[in-house]
């Protein structure tokens, strides 16, 4: 009996001291605070001093996208620029150059979203007397040629001031369109006279 009493105490000691080494390491194991959380919209990379070019199946350019700041993104592969500059090329007329204080571009990267503080330009051309835009957002969709908003926008031209809510700019036509709340202002202008 006194044998079989030993094998019983030699076993729960080792029963005890497995427990306790589980126990103990459970206690000592860093673990983050809070719920759990998915590894989520991490970036993957960031770019400095970054030129993105798309070009069209004939090889002319869609558009350019110049950034101090580029990050993507490992979940999504979007990216997100800081203070970008963008150059739209349309059919015929002069590219149309935006600036804004953020940018989103998709993982297709057919689809830049501009944020915060958006400048539009188009320079003056054959046929064309040029513009200059501002609002707060800007949709650009490159494959279709087209740049909307569903903000507040205020364009100028030498001979024209509009105001409105909403626009689209359908590049390939060179065409502005202004959606509601329309209001405009129109004067002649000497031949040579800039204002």
């Amino acid at each position: 009996m006194n044998g079989q009493r030993g094998r019983w105490a030699v076993l729960l000691v080792i029963v005890l001291g497995a427990a306790l080494s589980l126990w103990l390491g459970d206690l000592y194991t860093l673990r983050p605070r809070g719920p759990a959380q998915e590894p989520g919209h991490v970036p993957e990379s960031v770019l400095e001093d970054v030129r993105l070019v798309q070009y069209d199946l004939q090889g002319s350019v869609r558009y350019r996208l110049t950034s101090p700041r580029l990050v993507q993104f490992l979940d999504d592969k979007a990216i997100e620029a800081v203070t970008p500059y963008i150059e739209l090329h349309t059919a015929g007329d002069a590219p149309v150059h935006v600036r804004a204080h953020h940018a989103w571009v998709s993982p297709q990267r057919d689809r830049l979203e501009l944020r915060n503080g958006v400048d539009i330009q188009q320079l003056p051309a054959a046929g064309s007397s040029g513009f200059t835009a501002q609002t707060d957002r800007l949709l650009v969709l490159p494959h279709q040629q087209l740049a909307r908003t569903d903000a507040p926008l205020l364009i100028r031209g030498r001979d024209f001031r509009l105001e409105g809510v909403g626009g689209q700019l359908l590049l390939a036509q060179g065409v502005l369109r202004l959606e509601r709340r329309v209001r405009s202002r129109f004067w002649q202008t000497a031949p040579g006279q800039n204002l």
